[in-house]
């Protein structure tokens, strides 16, 4: 079950701002955030589908400040001699 929401990740920018006593996104800190956002929602006990759109990371007034990075090479699948030395 995926709880995360919006809402976690504000309250983690409030957090991180107040610690650092700064008005940067999540207090000048760089938050990695993994998975596939329009694949998992969150949940929202006896929300309406609305509820659940506008709990979406996406949502978020922090969004604009993602920068968004795509993983092009499977590094688990790489056979060259290097990776497979690195690897033991």
């Amino acid at each position: 079950m995926n709880v995360f929401s919006s809402h976690v990740l504000e309250t983690v920018n409030r957090s991180l701002c107040d610690i650092h006593t700064s008005d940067s996104p999540f207090g000048g800190i760089t938050v990695i955030l993994g998975g596939d956002f329009q694949q998992t929602l969150p949940v929202i006990v006896h929300g309406t589908r609305e509820d659940t759109v506008l709990a979406t990371v996406q949502r978020s007034v922090l969004w604009m400040n993602v920068t968004v990075l795509h993983l092009t090479v499977n590094m688990c699948l790489s056979h060259d001699p290097l990776s497979q030395q690195f690897s033991h």
